[in-house]
């Protein structure tokens, strides 16, 4: 996905973009504006169960919400790059910019996506997001790095 932008949707899961069992080959999402966006679970994106790297480069995730996790991105069981992009001005309970959290079960016939979450958040602004835990970034479980 390349340009544009996504607002003002609602969802129960990834109120802007929900990406899941992503192809083969990985995705990328790069230039695109998330903004007032609402999810039960990830306001703006949510990167969940996928087979390979998620890139995400060059966003601008403002504005979105979530009831629960991840106002601006909610990410588990997959491994993801942030990078380049601005993370501001989202909320949620718990993990207003970012929640990088564990997989949730796959109970499918496999092959199965990543059990585990792996991520990169690198040169990207992460500002004035809101949340009762982890207001910019709430780390569930480990495997994120955070770079300048």
């Amino acid at each position: 996905m390349r340009g544009g932008e996504i607002s003002g949707n609602t969802a129960s899961e990834g109120g802007g973009i929900y990406v899941t069992l992503g192809p083969w080959t990985g995705a990328l999402i790069e230039d695109v504006r998330v903004a007032g966006n609402h999810g039960w679970r990830g306001g703006g994106l949510m990167v969940t169960a996928n087979f390979m790297p998620v890139t995400m480069r060059r966003l601008t995730i403002v504005d979105n919400t979530s009831a629960t996790l991840g106002g601006g991105i909610l990410a588990r069981g997959s491994d993801y790059r942030l990078l380049d992009s601005t993370v501001a001005r989202n909320s949620a309970q718990t993990g207003g910019g970012i929640y990088h959290g564990l997989a949730a079960p796959f109970t499918e016939p496999c092959p199965c996506p990543m059990t585990i979450t792996v991520g990169l958040v690198k040169a990207t602004e992460l500002d004035d997001n809101q949340a009762a835990e982890g207001a910019m970034i709430y780390e569930e479980t480990s495997g994120l790095t955070v770079e300048p």
